[in-house]
């Protein structure tokens, strides 16, 4: 049902779709990447920053930190590490997911929100912008879904799709802030090693979901600690990651979201 609601707009990358879907419906994701955001420690790995969220005539103002328990982290691959056919949709390209979380959520959502980012940060700043019908290129593309942090954890699945909203136009920057640095967690029997680096994204777009014709809108700046494998044993825990969150069907069509204009 979920997906024949989706049919009529024009599909966004399913990484982003299936954590929306994930969010909306309560189901639990792979055991495997809910565990990989709990590796690393909010507090010395902590987000700063501020967010500011307009749902119709409301607006949430968010702010991160280890003071007040929401927290942005992120993950940088290239694309050959994605499954087919991920790969050939962003192929030759470096892919940012930074996923949005309370470390204190009591009754409400633990994650709520994700931006999918196509940039390479091994330079200086990349500007970004929100997929269109009239550019449907994903190179330095920006998409985003995301819900208010304080929507209940136990919401009707009719509510919280109506809650679940996605960019339709916007732009967006991601700045790198110093130089790399090595890190070494352990998982389970494996010991993985990271290049860990702080980024700043920045964004300003336009939401729209195609379950509720309500405005919103999503704004700000927040700084992050990004992470990226450092070595093969990272990288094939990576492959295998991002192979269960992806492992449903692909959507068809360019990965845009762009729902249709009443005229």
């Amino acid at each position: 049902m979920i997906m024949r609601a989706l049919d009529h707009i024009s599909p966004i990358p399913f990484i982003i779709v299936s954590l929306a879907i994930s969010l909306a419906t309560g189901a639990t994701p792979p055991s495997n990447s809910t565990a990989f955001t709990e590796l690393f420690n909010l507090k010395q790995n902590a987000s700063l920053g501020e967010l500011s969220f307009r749902r119709g005539t409301t607006t949430e103002k968010l702010s991160f930190g280890a003071t007040t328990g929401l927290y942005a982290i992120g993950f940088e691959v290239d694309s050959t590490l994605l499954p087919a056919p991920y790969q050939n949709q962003f192929k030759g390209q470096q892919v940012l997911q930074i996923i949005l979380g309370n470390a204190n959520p009591g009754d409400k959502l633990s994650q709520f929100g994700s931006f999918l980012l196509v940039a390479d940060v091994s330079g200086n700043q990349s500007q970004l912008r929100v997929p269109t019908k009239d550019n449907q290129s994903s190179r330095n593309a920006l998409y985003v879904q995301f819900r208010s942090p304080q929507t209940p954890s136990n919401t009707a699945d009719e509510e919280a799709l109506k809650s679940t909203f996605f960019a339709s136009s916007g732009v967006g920057r991601v700045d790198p802030k110093g130089k790399p640095e090595g890190l070494a967690v352990s998982f389970s029997d494996r010991r993985l090693r990271f290049s860990k680096r702080r980024v700043r994204v920045e964004l300003n777009t336009l939401l729209a979901t195609p379950f509720n014709p309500e405005s919103a809108d999503i704004k700000g700046a927040i700084e992050l600690a990004l992470f990226s494998p450092g070595s093969d044993e990272t990288t094939s825990f990576l492959r295998e990651v991002l192979a269960e969150t992806l492992r449903a069907p692909t959507p068809k069509g360019p990965p845009i979201l762009n729902p249709a204009k009443k005229k």
